[in-house]
């Protein structure tokens, strides 16, 4: 028999994966984040599933069952409707469950229409604590045992208890329901204290070393029972996760402070609430395994099972309460590992189980048989070196340690779970003092207080640890004392470890790896950690392997019996390695903390945060800088030779110069439409010229080009994820994408059951895309022969020289009643406005076609009417960068750095509250649309009353979006008065030139408020401070942030300000408060009503402003 088991699909799920099994063997189980590179991915997990249909060497249609791992219609009701009945929990906050369950009964469909299987396969949903228990009891080798599952939540339980007797598992109880959840407080928790996500749990973890517990903190919030059948109990009104979402009610916050802002250090205070929720989630487990124990004390042997099994300490707490013989905790005791649950159950329950199979961990592709290393070699041949070593290896490597180097491990099949066990690892040699703050710095980017675990030799281990330890890095435990100080690099602060055992049959070339570095050093273990970067899943092929080699501080990568190094090893870093620090947020809060009055350590927050602005995930500054040169020196004159063009939108001839942009394109306005465009020809042509020229440039934008592809696969998936949401196309829809790329979205748009294809010119895209087997095409005669529901066309008509020809294309390929959908840089953005040429984004290109169209709505909407389209909805997405718009106005950053500059040049230093009111000046931009990409669809003019729905569709969706960041609706009524008396002085966010203005027109139109009645001469009775004048940025209007220490003040004189009722004008208060920049409202009253006030504030509270932003 053989049987598919997935999980997975939705937005709010996780760690999706896929396994087979063939008559109760495991042939593969892999997670799909693997290969799509998004940590934790969701979603259904077509990659995985393939590899496993590949690895079994069958098709779809030859499965028996296909098993999923959750119940729809009972995870509606206690995510949604039981809350919503019982808790009151807010509707809107809570419609994400009522998405998800409906995607989930959607899932045989969608698979149907991707694998076109017929009805011998059989499609079930498992009970997702079943899952949980079957992936550990069909993988542990015991005939009888129990099995305790906790996590945040199945579809009702959070824990339960099963019985497994081979062949047999049976549920016997819950022991905790939905909102009730040992897993939802921890992470809400670890969220609380600054580390939100999947990850943020593990994070918490580590912290809690550093801290004590607080006695009696948690003692009325998580309660121990006598109740054998409810053992615990939480009192859930000091939570909202279950309610809103937001992980504290009022009276949560009073008893637990704050959350910590990213950009704090760490105070004692956050050790120790640390420690505290560590401590009770240990004590709880513990109270929840002596009652199953208590339950059924015949069974001499435990299971564990479930997110919540992945917290070391806890595990260590149950071995040591010694209530069972034997304890096994399961290596992915996560949601990734449910996939092996649901296929193992439905094995047992509908095949013919005659013998039990061993179980390896190691499940995944095989760097021997599933990959072509040579090609991979090859790729990257010009920055690398390689040596084949054979059944040298493990002694090379070995002794790359012993002299203190950091090498990546790839051998055989990658491992089932989270942790790395020596499959895809990345080691070092512990005994080195500072090789924690190595790999922290130099490798993994990662906080200082997390710890590193180690792989010791099995008949080694009880020498250096308390035992006993886990096979698969499971158990926190002791280091000896008289060994504690020679290994440095994976005690951590508490004196403790998290070891793995490492046996000859276990992982028999990772075991002589350990035993040649034993005999040279003396020492039997290595650091391990995962073989990844910065927030990226562990490594998969050997792309990324060398990909990861050439971005970090490894010394060398050993992939099978191949050792690979750097060609220039006494420069660790390649044209990627900016590609990937500006992609992950590398900083690592430093510890701030001063005395209180009762003598306690408390937290002050970081006044300032360093910026180091990324212009483009291609390349890293200077190699970007490199190309802009040889463009200006080699290709620049080629444009007298191009041919001119009109507006882009409105064809108009007539147009003036407006600015250079730092590659050298000049850059005019439209004086009919007001269009922003490159008044020549910028096409492929023209930089296929330019190569001829320069072979320099040509090598160059082939290795930038390169880059760009290997990233945009990371992150573009969200947005498609967002995009088709809210377009919601019919089952059936065809789906075109004109500047495909290589094929991100339409791969993305097949996984979701659609038929898609690509259109795209650029040759290294194209490349791309038929390597990952992509259905894109450079020549439209290559398409399928028919017409489209959607046409996409996302970032693609600001490159384009004539986007009226390529739009009259899109709308011959239109079905009827089909629409386009584009993504285009906004022209209404404040930021593109206010810095012109200064602004990164403002590229005519310099090895490819840049941004050489801007268009605004009306613009579009003009150039649309031309083809016959019309407008059937817009809106603006994502967010300014708030930071580098500071940089620009105060004149700490010129927006854009061409030619050599000196480091300390390529960062500026910027007020930490920027961050907080960065998702206010969010709101203010999506409400008004003047966010920095313009997102529209169009169709047919003929088609206008058959979109009518889906333009009204669209408009809810906004402005739900606007209800919850808080602009339902604004009411003076409502907010928070702040109240202003003659001569006082207050902050201001708007500023002009170096003297105030007569009117505010201007402004208010760049700031995308002209339509809400603030035509007004307000500022004429406001005179600014002396000190003003200096910091200013002539000629130029816009938000500008008051700096700490520093005051930028305007005085209210004693006439009143003509104010009418309902008109207002955004406005920073605060008075003399240091640092303080708050967004206000200037009443009809002069009063200053506050949205929300700074941080530290201490007139009006969060509790205030949280009301008012409900409301």
């Amino acid at each position: 028999m053989i049987v598919l088991g997935i999980n997975g699909v939705s937005d709010i799920f996780h760690d999706a994966s896929a396994t087979i099994v063939i008559d109760g063997s495991v042939i593969a189980s892999v997670e799909e984040e693997r290969f799509n590179r998004v940590k934790h991915t969701n979603g259904i997990p077509f990659n995985a599933i393939d590899f496993c249909l590949k690895k079994a060497g069958v098709k779809f249609s030859e499965i028996d069952y296909v098993g999923y791992y959750l119940l729809p219609e009972l995870f509606i009701k206690t995510f949604y409707c039981d809350v919503v009945e019982n808790y009151g929990g807010d509707e809107p906050s809570l419609t994400c469950y009522l998405t998800a369950g409906e995607r989930i009964k959607n899932i045989e469909r969608d698979l149907r229409n991707h694998y076109k299987w017929g009805r011998r396969t059989k499609f079930e949903n498992v009970p997702h604590h079943l899952a949980h228990a079957a992936s550990a009891f069909y993988t542990s080798g015991f005939d009888e045992s129990l099995v305790l599952t906790i996590d945040g939540s199945g579809e009702f339980e959070s824990s339960a208890v099963f019985y497994g007797n081979w062949p047999h598992l049976e549920k016997k109880h819950d022991f905790l329901v939905y909102p009730f959840s040992l897993g939802f407080i921890y992470a809400h928790f670890a969220e609380h204290l600054g580390f939100p996500g999947i990850s943020g749990s593990g994070k918490l973890m580590g912290l809690a070393g550093f801290g004590k517990p607080i006695n009696g903190l948690l003692d009325d919030v998580i309660t121990l029972t006598n109740d054998l059948y409810r053992p615990i109990d939480i009192d859930l009104s000091f939570f909202n996760y279950h309610i809103t979402g937001a992980s504290f009610s009022a009276k949560g916050l009073s008893r637990f402070g704050e959350a910590r802002r990213k950009s704090e250090g760490f105070s004692q205070w956050h050790y120790d609430l640390a420690a505290t929720i560590q401590e009770a989630l240990e004590k709880s487990i513990v109270h929840l395994v002596k009652a199953t124990h208590e339950l059924y004390p015949d069974v001499e042997r435990l299971c564990t099972s479930g997110g919540v099994s992945l917290n070391i300490s806890a595990n260590r707490k149950i071995l040591e309460l010694g209530a069972f013989k034997e304890v096994y905790f399961t290596p992915a005791s996560n949601d990734a590992g449910t996939s092996l649950g649901c296929a193992q159950a439905l094995y047992h329950e509908h095949g013919e189980p005659k013998r039990r199979h061993l179980f390896s961990v190691y499940t995944g592709p095989d760097m021997t048989c599933d990959f072509d290393i040579d090609a991979a070699l090859d790729k990257y041949k010009d920055e690398i070196e390689w040596e084949v070593l054979g059944a040298d290896v493990a002694n090379h490597a070995a002794k790359t340690l012993a002299n203190g180097g950091i090498i990546g491990w790839a051998q055989g099949r990658m491992e089932w779970g989270p942790r790395a066990l020596g499959a895809r690892s990345i080691l070092a040699n512990p005994l080195v003092p500072d090789i924690k703050a190595r790999m922290d710095r130099n490798v993994k980017k990662r906080e200082p207080f997390r710890p590193y675990a180690a792989s010791v030799l099995q008949e080694e281990a009880h020498k250096w640890f308390k035992m006993p330890i886990s096979n698969y890095m499971l158990l926190e435990t002791d280091v000896l004392d008289d060994v504690k100080h020679k290994i440095p690099g994976v005690v951590h602060v508490d004196g403790t470890c998290r070891p793995q055992s490492v046996s000859k049959e276990s992982n028999p070339k990772y075991y002589d790896l350990l035993l040649n570095f034993f005999q040279i050093t003396g020492c039997p273990l290595v650091l391990n950690t995962s073989f990844n970067m910065h927030g990226e899943p562990i490594v998969n092929t050997p792309e990324e392997i060398l990909h990861d080699l050439l971005i970090s501080g490894l010394d060398a990568v050993y992939i099978n019996d191949v050792c690979v190094v750097r060609r220039h090893p006494e420069c660790p870093t390649s044209v990627l390695q900016q590609e990937y620090t500006d992609k992950n947020d590398l900083s690592i809060s430093e510890d701030i903390t001063t005395q209180n009055s009762s003598g306690q350590a408390t937290v002050a927050p970081s006044p300032r945060k360093k910026y180091s602005p990324a212009w483009f995930s291609v390349a890293n500054i200077d190699s970007w800088q490199k190309a802009v040169q040889l463009w200006k020196a080699h290709g620049r004159e080629l444009l007298s030779e191009q041919p001119k063009r009109p507006c882009p939108a409105c064809a108009c001839g007539d147009s003036t110069p407006l600015f250079q942009s730092y590659d050298g394109h000049a850059y005019h306005v439209c004086a009919n439409c007001g269009c922003w465009f490159v008044p020549y020809q910028v096409d492929e042509h023209l930089f296929a010229r330019f190569f001829v020229r320069n072979e320099e440039a040509a090598r160059l934008a082939r290795t930038m080009a390169r880059n760009r592809l290997a990233v945009a696969n990371d992150t573009d998936r969200d947005r498609f994820e967002m995009l088709l949401n809210r377009l919601e196309p019919s089952e059936e829809s065809t789906i075109l994408d004109i500047g495909a790329n290589a094929g991100q979205f339409v791969s993305f748009a097949r996984e979701k059951g659609f038929s898609a294809f690509g259109l795209e010119a650029d040759p290294y895209a194209l490349e791309e895309a038929r390597r990952l087997e992509r259905p894109v095409v450079c020549d439209a005669a290559q398409l399928p022969a028919q017409s489209y529901d959607m046409i996409c066309l996302w970032e693609t008509l600001e490159h384009v020289a004539d986007p009226h020809a390529l739009l009259l294309f899109a709308k011959s390929k239109l079905a009827d009643g089909g629409i386009v959908a584009l993504t285009m840089p906004n022209l209404n953005n404040l930021q593109l406005q206010q810095m012109r040429e200064s602004n990164p984004h403002a590229h005519g290109g310099y090895n490819t076609p840049g941004h050489i169209n801007f268009f605004g709505i009306n613009q579009l909407r003009v150039l649309l009417e031309r083809v016959g389209l019309s407008v059937i909805y817009y809106e603006s997405m994502y967010s300014s960068d708030y930071v580098l718009q500071y940089g620009y106005l105060t004149g700490l950053c010129r927006g854009v750095q061409i030619g050599p500059v000196q480091d300390s040049e390529r960062y500026f230093e910027y007020p930490a509250s920027i961050d907080d009111i960065a998702p206010y000046l969010y709101s203010l931009e999506h409400r008004h649309k003047t966010g920095p990409i313009l997102f529209c669809v169009a169709g047919r003019v003929e088609d206008q009353q058959r979109h009518i729905s889906i333009g009204e569709k669209l408009r809810k969706h906004h402005t739900f979006e606007l209800r919850r960041l808080g602009f339902a609706k604004i009411e003076h009524k409502i907010a928070i008065p702040f109240s202003v008396a003659s001569n006082r002085k207050i902050q201001v966010v708007l500023c002009a030139n170096n003297h105030a203005p007569d009117s505010l027109s201007g402004l208010l139109v760049e700031l995308g408020l002209q339509g809400m009645g603030l035509d007004l001469d307000l500022l004429s009775n406001l005179r600014p401070s002396p000190v003003v004048s200096r910091h200013y940025t002539a000629g130029r209007k816009g938000i500008f942030f008051a700096e700490e220490n520093v005051r930028y003040e305007y005085t209210l004189i004693s006439k009143k300000i003509p104010l009418k009722a309902g008109e207002y004008i955004l406005s920073a208060c605060g008075g003399s408060m240091k640092g303080n920049c708050a967004m206000g409202i200037l009443d009809v009253n002069d009063d200053v009503w506050l949205i929300p006030p700074s941080p530290m504030s201490n007139t009006v509270s969060a509790a205030d402003v949280a009301d008012w932003m409900m409301r």
